[in-house]
């Protein structure tokens, strides 16, 4: 039997608690990329990077993740590769400027799903808007520690915004 961290324990029992007709769509975890080595245009994780990257693998590891997405730069897959890792997946690469595909995507999950999207600070508040949570979020430029909740309702879904 695993045990599962405070966090994964929170997604798994919120996922849990909806019944599958209060579920549009599976419940949907999104992360900004870990911090990166500098602002070249694809540089690889920091060593803090490489640390916040096992820590989102520890944190998740026996929630039941069934899908990962990332976009297609070096600092979404690395922080994405741990937890694809110990949750036996493949992350599918979905261009970074093809939010509306990868909203419909997400969408189209299945209740008791639960995604993972490692994104950016400019595409994690567009997602989350496009899924229809109510309240405007803004990610600043050194800020890499927020793990967005997105939990299914029929209606407007909830938003928990958690630090890890």
């Amino acid at each position: 039997m695993r045990r599962l961290t405070g966090i994964a324990l929170l997604v798994v029992l919120a996922a849990f608690t909806l019944t599958a007709a209060d579920q549009a769509h599976g419940t949907i975890v999104l992360v900004r990329h870990a911090p990166k080595q500098d602002d070249s245009s694809d540089p690889p994780l920091s060593e803090a990077g490489i640390a916040r990257a096992k820590a989102l693998a520890t944190l998740l590891d026996g929630a039941g993740v069934t899908a990962i997405y990332t976009t297609q730069y070096k600092r979404t897959i690395d922080t994405a590769a741990p937890l694809a890792k110990v949750a036996g997946l493949t992350p599918v690469v979905v261009p970074g400027k093809e939010t509306a595909a990868l909203v419909e995507r997400l969408r189209a999950s299945a209740p008791g799903d639960l995604i993972v999207v490692v994104g950016h600070s400019n595409t994690i508040p567009e997602i989350l808007a496009a899924l229809g949570c109510p309240d405007e979020v803004a990610i600043a430029d050194g800020q890499y520690d927020d793990l967005f909740i997105v939990l299914p309702h029929g209606g407007k879904p909830g938003l928990l915004r958690l630090k890890y």
